[in-house]
């Protein structure tokens, strides 16, 4: 049965993607756009403590005091000027990337250069609205039909939609077997998301990460077009464990334990994706 759903939902995603053979339009920008002020704005920056580091070790492993705790260096501040090491989102770090279309997954995104486990890969951007706009938006795109999100929590009430306004990291796609990984950063006093790589990548290779994506009432489960051999056939949900060598082995029994129960509401959209593909289109 839900092999069938999973079949009937691809065939449905396939006439979408031949429909649309260009990426939708969107404004293309190098910084979020707030939508809502930021009183606060300064007084977080001057929170943030400068580091201990040396012109040995500018800032560029765990010994940093800031970059082991996910907070970007105050040029004003790091003891090391210039040589700082973990400024990547203010100095927009990275390799250089392009979208592509992908074959029966819409657009994607591919590094151009090779890229390090752990390297900074790119911001994710777009337009920093409040939870209540969120709902709203995706209450009206599933009212029209388009099935398409862009939405990612940022913190608090603050949501990012690279819907309207973004970079490059709108065409990434979901896998259930990614090589970037999501993160959340203080940078200058506020939270900016970035997407570094959780393994090592080759040039040529596509950039892809977990939505993780929690749906959203009225909305159908996105059906998951990556392909890795753990695939979970949803977006959203766990991927399959390979079987191991020991797998024909009796199981132990497992002692029973109450199930946990979630709940979701449109406030808590952990985010929504990119573009058409795997990604409802992350």
């Amino acid at each position: 049965e839900r092999s069938a759903a999973v079949a009937a939902k691809r065939a449905e995603l396939e006439l979408i993607l031949a429909a649309d053979a260009k990426p939708q339009p969107y404004k293309k920008i190098k910084t979020n756009i707030y939508t809502m002020e930021r009183p606060w704005l300064k007084s977080e920056r001057e929170k943030n403590a400068a580091c201990m580091c040396t012109a040995d070790h500018p800032c560029n492993d765990e010994r940093c005091l800031n970059a082991s705790t996910l907070v970007e260096c105050d040029p004003k501040t790091c003891p090391v000027g210039d040589l700082c090491k973990n400024r990547h989102f203010q100095r927009r770090d990275g390799p250089k990337v392009a979208s592509f279309p992908t074959p029966g997954r819409g657009f994607g995104l591919m590094t151009k250069e090779s890229i390090a486990e752990g390297d900074f890969c790119l911001e994710y951007m777009g337009e920093v609205i409040t939870s209540e706009e969120c709902g709203r938006r995706m209450h009206d795109d599933g009212r029209e039909g388009e099935g398409a999100f862009y939405m990612l929590a940022l913190e608090g009430d603050q949501i990012i939609d690279a819907r309207p306004a973004a970079n490059l990291a709108r065409f990434a796609n979901h896998s259930c077997d990614p090589n970037m990984i999501m993160k959340k950063w203080n940078v200058l006093g506020q939270t900016r998301a970035g997407l570094f790589a959780c393994k090592d990548i080759a040039a040529g290779d596509e950039l892809t990460w977990n939505y993780q994506l929690d749906s959203f009432e009225g909305h159908a489960k996105m059906p998951c077009l990556c392909g890795a051999a753990i695939c979970s056939g949803w977006i959203g949900m766990k991927p399959k464990e390979l079987e191991s060598p020991t797998a024909n082995q009796p199981a132990k029994k497992k002692r029973r334990t109450k199930a946990k129960k979630s709940i979701s509401s449109p406030g808590d959209v952990v985010l929504a994706a990119n573009g058409i593909s795997t990604h409802q289109d992350q």
